[in-house]
């Protein structure tokens, strides 16, 4: 019995190679002439994925239409085959199906060419205009509030300086209870080599339970015009945002980032932005902090259907808008991170990233002829779970460690939070 199994399970996978080598060299009949004589891979998924390529290759949508929807059938989260059905039964007038499997696929995240095929279906449909909103709320707990560098190693260094200073508080821990919105609309003219219109509105809050004068509120409003080819498009926003923080109305910034999105093949995606930012203090004592923000940033995105991995490069100076005796506002930054979101199956995924910042300032350390350098540490580690399609719940933890020569800004802390997200 054993030999008689081990010899069925060789011959299947040697009959499964064979078709898929059929397939590579493009003999796609072959192929297809051998997944057909296997009736036992009408549960196989790859299998029948192979029977769809083929029968999509030989032009017979008919074939490839029932060989996807078994597919569908077996993954309800196929992107390859709800695309194609997607595309055959609007070409066949049915309508409602093909609507489902639009609203459905809305919700993924696609390849560069899915998002293209899809923006073409909708375009079709002539679904030009688009409304996004997402609405959360997060509950969580923060190690070191006020990024502190702990009062005992304060009142040493105001002693090595010679200065009589004290801390003036120490770390602060605390809950906390952030809530945000996010609206987005979009009006597309076309599939591809057209204009297009977005405006994005973004509201934060963040409440502190011991920490009540680090309250947080944010609000921000930018405005886009854009512009697809065939493989990239470019946008050009330009973006006004206001931040309350230290119980004071305390600054608002313009922001012109203009962003080039190229597509070098199925899976390959990359990002260049240009980045202008004028940070300008509301209370007049404050003033002498403004500054201007220029920068470059590239980020480069390899896509597995609803999994991807990142990596971006960040260059940025900052100038004070005009002479001031207030130190460590001209700087050099730079940045490099990576990261992964990953799906694990059934709605749930899993993400994690770091980032690593250096920061070079103009101004030297107070005593001394040593420039302030700074390097900071950023990990973060995240667990979600999609579910009656609109909602998103994540466990978040957060490690920041900002390691510098200028001991007020040396610090470390870990937030842990639980969140729920709506998304229409």
């Amino acid at each position: 019995m054993k030999k008689i199994l081990l010899f069925v399970l060789l011959h299947l996978t040697l009959f499964a190679q064979s078709a898929q080598e059929f397939y590579d060299e493009k003999d796609y009949r072959s192929a297809l002439n051998m997944i057909e004589k296997d009736y036992a891979g009408f549960t196989d998924i790859h299998k029948q994925l192979l029977w769809a390529r083929c029968a999509k290759e030989l032009d017979d949508e008919e074939d490839a239409m029932s060989a996807y929807e078994r597919v569908l059938n077996l993954d309800e989260e196929n992107i390859e085959a709800a695309l194609f059905l997607a595309t055959i039964y609007q070409k066949q007038n049915m309508k409602k199906e093909s609507k489902a499997l639009v609203e459905k696929l809305k919700k993924y995240t696609l390849s560069a060419n899915d998002q293209n095929t899809l923006q073409a279906l909708l375009s079709e449909k002539n679904e030009r205009s688009t409304f996004r909103v997402n609405i959360n709320a997060k509950a969580g707990y923060d190690s070191n509030v006020n990024a502190n560098a702990g009062s005992g190693n304060l009142d040493a260094y105001y002693q090595d300086i010679g200065s009589n200073a004290v801390a003036s508080e120490d770390v602060k821990e605390s809950a906390f209870l952030s809530y945000g919105a996010n609206l987005s609309y979009l009006y597309d003219m076309g599939a591809k080599n057209a204009w297009y219109l977005q405006a994005d509105l973004n509201l934060y809050g963040q409440n502190y339970e011991r920490a009540e004068q680090y309250d947080i509120y944010f609000a921000k409003v930018e405005l886009g015009i854009g512009y697809k080819f065939d493989k990239a498009s470019l946008y050009l926003p330009v973006a006004y945002d206001d931040l309350y923080y230290l119980e004071n109305n305390l600054l608002h910034t313009l922001s012109i980032t203009p962003t080039l999105n190229r597509v070098y093949n199925e899976n390959y995606i990359s990002t260049m932005q240009l980045i202008y930012k004028s940070r300008s203090y509301i209370r007049e004592d404050l003033k002498n902090r403004d500054d201007n923000e220029f920068g470059l940033k590239f980020s480069l995105f390899k896509v597995y259907a609803q999994s991807y991995i990142f990596g971006s490069v960040l260059a940025d100076y900052f100038k004070a808008k005009e002479v001031s005796t207030v130190k460590y506002i001209n700087k050099n930054l730079y940045e490099f991170a990576l990261g992964m979101n990953y799906h694990i199956g059934s709605g749930y995924f899993t993400k994690l990233s770091y980032q690593y910042r250096y920061t070079i300032f103009e101004d030297v350390l107070m005593n001394e002829s040593e420039a302030r350098l700074d390097h900071y540490n950023h990990v973060s580690l995240d667990f979600s779970k999609v579910f009656w399609k609109k909602y998103e719940t994540a466990l978040n933890y957060v490690h920041i460690a900002n390691l510098s020569n200028y001991v007020p800004s040396h610090y470390d802390k870990d937030v842990v939070s639980l969140s729920l997200q709506y998304n229409y």
